[in-house]
């Protein structure tokens, strides 16, 4: 097993890979193990406030050996193996026991986790991940299902579907814009690095949406609108503190030289 040992406490200017922000110093904290940098309280949804953080902090996965494993496992919902998004153990779940395990058990990105509808966390930091490929479950219950349907859809981007041999592998999340078909694995958008994935992410209200490239233009439109009001507003603020201080010099009684003044004595 190898370890980075990376200090507890972020440096300056780290963010959080959960919601891609450096808020609340006192909750950010980096893994001794694979250096992945979170807020405690949004890796463990559960996380009671005023809970004691570890001196040492590991998080689930480099918890097993408290050290990084030699390699990542296979996310169970994304089929990638990447540190850069921290992992969480998987619920055993006999539906799943084709999918090989690693350090003991399946293995899950807290942000597929999070993006994708039917998985959740249970307040032992486990990914909850249940399987109704044949439609047995109840309609009231079926909404914290994987459905058939689900697993048929294909990522926009490495064009597989859920199935291999037959058997489920993955799922794939849709764009949070309604109207919008584009199916794609949560983490084949997060490190697309040709189109952009916009996510909105909201820990205090559980809701985590994330938009296809199409639907992700229109908030680069109004950040780009927005920083162009901004860049105008200043310009106009600069141009009327000029025309202020002409005004004033207009308005206000002139001095007459020193030497016009001892002529006229």
């Amino acid at each position: 097993m190898a370890s980075l040992a990376r200090p507890l406490t972020p440096g300056r200017g780290a963010k959080c890979v959960m919601c891609n922000a450096d808020s609340s110093p006192d909750l950010l904290v980096s893994c001794l193990g694979c250096g992945v940098t979170v807020h405690i309280d949004e890796y463990y949804t559960h996380w009671e406030k005023g809970e004691e953080i570890p001196a040492e902090w590991y998080c689930k996965l480099c918890e097993v050996n408290n050290a990084r494993p030699d390699y990542a496992p296979k996310c169970v919902l994304c089929l990638k193996t990447t540190f850069k998004y921290p992992y969480l153990p998987v619920q055993e779940n006999e539906k799943l026991l084709h999918i090989g395990k690693t350090l003991g058990s399946h293995w899950a990105h807290a942000h597929c986790v999070n993006f994708n509808k039917e998985p959740w966390q249970d307040t032992d930091s486990t990914a909850v991940v249940n399987l109704d490929l044949e439609g047995e479950v109840e309609k009231d219950e079926a909404y914290w299902y994987i459905s058939k349907d689900r697993v048929n859809l294909e990522c926009m981007l490495c064009k597989k579907k859920g199935w291999k041999h037959g058997k489920y592998r993955s799922i794939c999340c849709q764009c949070s814009e309604e109207t919008c078909t584009y199916a794609f694995h949560v983490t084949c958008g997060l490190l697309n690095q040709r189109k952009k994935f916009h996510t909105i992410v909201d820990f205090e209200k559980t809701s985590f949406q994330m938009f296809c490239p199409d639907h992700s233009s229109k908030f680069k439109k109004k950040k780009a609108a927005k920083r162009k009001k901004k860049k105008l507003d200043a310009s106009t603020s600069v141009v009327m503190q000029r025309v202020l201080m002409g005004l004033a010099k207009l308005l206000l009684p002139q001095r007459l030289p020193l030497s016009l003044l001892e002529n006229q004595n």
